[in-house]
């Protein structure tokens, strides 16, 4: 049993030695009253506190861009994941590791060839995986820079959603197409569907023009809107993202299978 001049000396030793040590580690942070990081709100938060009082010049939280708030360190120390012999740039966002350029795979991860070179009639008419890059196969292009060869080195390629729903994965190993909730989250983390797209161009998650191929076989919006698919279907329809240079706004839509978009790949939990 303690008595209470034990009691009273133990309550000194605690605030001489762990005071200092929980008010140092806040100085240049958002204050976080969970300072024990044990998920309650408890004495020791309420020391700290404490113990932090004085002159202090509060971090000008209120008016950081939401995207400097997001981790930016490399996912868990990898900067590249090596796929294809592509070395694809890895970002961090909203505690989760996405690819920073669009996907450029020629195989399935089983190594089949995912079907390529379709022209519009082709394009149109598939129900199974395709890949293009813009501009090719002698299909009209609305906008943007119609050389292939360019268009594959700055944008990566385009699939139909039949690709990302095959079986055999079209990312990495370890890696997967997100899902329409893994997006949403990946938005929320920038800010919100009125700003995210606004805070992504200087976000090393480096959104790329690569524009779109649609139903009929046709490409637009190249150099001007990124559009990138969900794994989520919806009906006959499924699930897209996209944002247009210029606007701070994303887009979240359903479109036809067939459509031709980019894919960013996010890492496995």
């Amino acid at each position: 049993m303690l008595f209470p001049t034990q009691i009273r000396a133990r309550h000194f030793l605690f605030l001489t030695l762990f005071l200092p040590v929980l008010a140092a580690a806040q100085p240049d942070r958002c204050w976080n009253p969970d300072v024990d990081a044990d998920g309650r709100l408890g004495v020791v938060d309420l020391l700290a506190l404490l113990g932090a009082m004085g002159d202090w010049e509060p971090p000008n939280c209120a008016s950081q861009a939401p995207a400097a708030l997001v981790e930016q360190v490399p996912c868990d120390g990898v900067t590249t994941v090596d796929h294809e012999g592509h070395p694809y740039a890895v970002t961090s966002i909203g505690g989760r590791c996405w690819f920073a350029e669009n996907l450029r795979s020629t195989r399935y991860t089983n190594g089949d060839a995912i079907p390529d070179g379709l022209d519009a009639s082709d394009w149109l008419s598939a129900v199974h995986g395709a890949r293009a890059i813009y501009g090719e196969a002698g299909s009209r292009v609305y906008s943007g820079n119609p050389d292939p060869e360019w268009n594959l080195t700055q944008y990566g390629r385009l699939y139909n959603w039949y690709a990302v729903d095959d079986w055999r994965g079209v990312c990495p190993a370890h890696w997967h197409v997100p899902t329409d909730d893994e997006w949403a989250a990946l938005v929320e983390a920038l800010g919100g569907m009125d700003a995210a797209a606004g805070q992504i161009p200087s976000h090393p998650f480096n959104p790329l023009p690569s524009g779109g191929r649609n139903y009929g076989g046709f490409y637009g919006s190249g150099g001007t809107s990124a559009l990138w698919w969900s794994s989520t279907a919806t009906g006959t329809l499924a699930w897209y993202w996209r944002a247009d240079i210029g606007n701070p706004a994303f887009i979240h839509d359903r479109t036809n299978r067939k459509m031709g978009a980019a894919i960013r790949c996010i890492r496995d939990e």
